[in-house]
């Protein structure tokens, strides 16, 4: 267009069409880059409905990216915090049971079977090999525990009482 209608003519100037300043219709940016700069790569080379879905899919591809990057750095903190979350709940049955004992000592053949029942659970639990110094630190305080109920069962004062 600009090739055929810039040179002068009997009702224009050299140069004076193709025009972007219409003062009754504002032209859009990307009419005024198209006016400059001609067609972009893609529609130069490829045809109007193919140029339009590669330009679509480059831009869902660069939002994937700056969505994703992002999310790989946060992945292996979300599996670590899933990780310990796994062994806090069992922490926190074995704080609630030793709080229960220390509360009220009668029934300690009940806690026996809960800490048995905890202790089972915990040596079917599945974890990696980095996090298996906590799974034991878990397992040593399950034994602990066990060690404060078994001497709360058989203490001497405690079956003199009965």
């Amino acid at each position: 267009m600009t090739e055929t209608h810039s040179g002068p003519e009997i009702f224009q100037r050299s140069g004076e069409f193709p025009n972007g300043t219409d003062a009754e219709y504002p032209v859009a940016a990307t009419a005024i880059d198209y006016y400059k700069n001609g067609p972009s790569y893609l529609r130069r080379h490829l045809p109007l409905w193919l140029s339009v879905h590669v330009q679509r899919a480059i831009a869902v591809l660069v939002a994937g990216v700056a969505i994703g990057l992002p999310l790989f750095h946060y992945l292996p903190l979300l599996y670590k915090w899933n990780m310990r979350r796994r062994l806090l709940y069992w922490y926190g049955q074995l704080k609630a049971l030793e709080a229960s004992f220390d509360a009220s000592p009668s029934d300690l053949l009940e806690k026996q079977i809960e800490i048995e029942r905890i202790e089972d659970a915990v040596s079917r639990i599945r974890f990696p090999l980095t996090f298996t110094d906590q799974l034991y630190n878990l397992r040593s305080h399950i034994d602990i525990v066990r060690r404060k109920i078994t001497s709360r069962v058989n203490a001497p004062g405690r079956m003199a009482a009965e």
